[in-house]
């Protein structure tokens, strides 16, 4: 795992930073049906609800179906960014380790990164980064995920393709006011509304 880059490789994947901080898209033009980030319990991301005492928690942060909006599907990720937030205010953000050398002018709850190498699409779904969050463990610990500040793409998330264009990401609940990974939320599930439930187990 990585969290810094050798000098080089810094000075590359800075100028790939300051081209996609460029292409920002005005929120008026973008339409819905876009891939989505989502953190999960294990790689495949199968797992967003667990419960759990205290302590650290390993989650993977996965986009999934990224397209733009011909519906061209990048071959590679080359970046990417969004910030997590917590329904726990004694909750938070680790560390964050990611399989290649990287880039974040952000932090670790707001992620603004460029890989020092492309990540391939495994199907149609790529492993980003493990976020490593610290939980009280209290009823309601939820994760959220939300668009980066400042949001190249206006009211999204994104990932950056093989050509450096950003491709606009939805978080996996759908909304960015409703998390995306649930800790000991039983009575989240029990007062959720049918469209709410559809998206936790879709």
């Amino acid at each position: 795992m990585y969290t810094s880059l050798e000098p080089f490789a810094a000075v590359r994947l800075a100028a790939v930073i300051a081209l996609t901080a460029a292409l920002a898209v005005p929120a008026a033009v973008l339409a819905s049906g876009y891939g989505a980030m989502g953190l999960y319990a294990d790689p495949d991301a199968t797992v967003n609800q667990i419960e759990a005492s205290g302590g650290m928690l390993p989650l993977y942060l996965v986009a999934s179906d990224p397209a733009d909006d011909f519906g061209h599907v990048p071959d590679t990720i080359t970046g990417f960014e969004g910030s997590i937030g917590f329904q726990s205010p004694s909750d938070f953000v680790m560390q964050v380790e990611f399989p290649v050398e990287v880039i974040n002018v952000g932090s670790n709850d707001n992620l603004i990164v460029g890989f020092g190498s492309p990540l391939p699409l495994s199907g149609s779904s790529v492993v980003l980064a493990t976020v490593v969050i610290y939980t009280q463990g209290q009823p309601e610990s939820n994760v959220y995920l939300r668009p980066a500040e400042p949001a190249s793409v206006p009211g999204y998330l994104a990932v950056v393709d093989q050509d450096f264009q950003l491709v606009p990401m939805e978080p996996a609940s759908g909304d960015p006011g409703r998390p995306v990974f649930f800790i000991n939320s039983n009575g989240f599930l029990q007062n959720a509304s049918w469209g709410t439930a559809k998206i936790l187990y879709r």
